[in-house]
């Protein structure tokens, strides 16, 4: 069998766990482009100012709980903001 046979086999070839990882990433894409990324924004600063909330409360440990949050929140607007711009004609509310 020469070379360029055994390529085109493996190319065709389909691994069902990374199929079951592109449909699992599809899915969280759909489901995350339909929210704004403000939301995500406004969900980070409200958590801000929850942490800041019970610091001042005197309750740190739930304050330094609540900051912890902070980075998952931005990371998911900024990815949020990288799928609306790589795919221009969605808008929200609109169905795929």
């Amino acid at each position: 069998m020469s070379l360029v046979k055994v390529a085109m086999n493996k190319s065709t070839f389909t691994n069902p766990v990374e199929e079951i990882k592109s449909n699992m990433s599809a899915s969280i894409d759909k489901q995350t482009e339909a929210l704004p990324s403000d939301v995500f924004l406004w969900a980070a600063i409200g958590a801000l100012a929850l942490s800041l909330m019970y610091d001042m409360s005197g309750k740190k440990e739930q304050g330094s709980s609540i900051r912890k949050w902070l980075p998952t929140l931005v990371t998911l607007g900024s990815y949020n903001r990288m799928l609306q711009s790589s795919n221009p004609v969605s808008t929200f509310g609109e169905n795929h």
